[in-house]
């Protein structure tokens, strides 16, 4: 982590061998600070939630005999909504968090999207999600 009005590096956060309270794999690929105050990292392995005032990590992972499981290990993108809604994309289809359930609904092409793999997520001013895919981009209008 960088300060800010600084610009000095304050903590450095990788993956520690042979513990559960660590970051699922060095490769990031997005991260994301939502309105909770926790940190959203994307990994070649995984997605990540920080808790910077605990210092503790909760990891989640692909699991095709849990339905509220992510649905895919490689997470591209995070992105959190004006409603706060926490949107995951990964290499196979996008997820939507449940904080409440601490689960995932997952989409895919059968449910309207372009393409499975998810890249990129933004929100424009009318709250549409635009998604950058490998096939094209799209948007989802709410």
């Amino acid at each position: 982590m960088i300060n800010r009005q600084t610009g000095e590096t304050v903590e450095h956060i990788q993956k520690t061998l042979n513990t559960k309270n660590s970051l699922s794999l060095n490769w990031i690929r997005s991260i994301v600070p939502d309105s909770y105050g926790f940190v959203w990292i994307a990994t070649s392995y995984g997605l990540n939630r920080y808790d910077p005032i605990k210092r503790q990590f909760v990891n989640y992972y692909a699991n095709p005999a849990d339905t509220g499981a992510l649905s895919d290990d490689l997470v591209l993108a995070v992105f959190e909504d004006r409603q706060r809604n926490l949107w995951v994309g990964t290499r196979n289809g996008l997820n939507l968090y449940d904080r409440t359930t601490n689960t995932f609904r997952k989409y895919f092409v059968k449910d309207g999207l372009a393409h499975n793999t998810i890249n990129s997520i933004l929100q424009d001013r009318d709250s549409n999600l635009w998604l950058a895919t490998n096939f094209c981009f799209s948007f989802s209008s709410r």
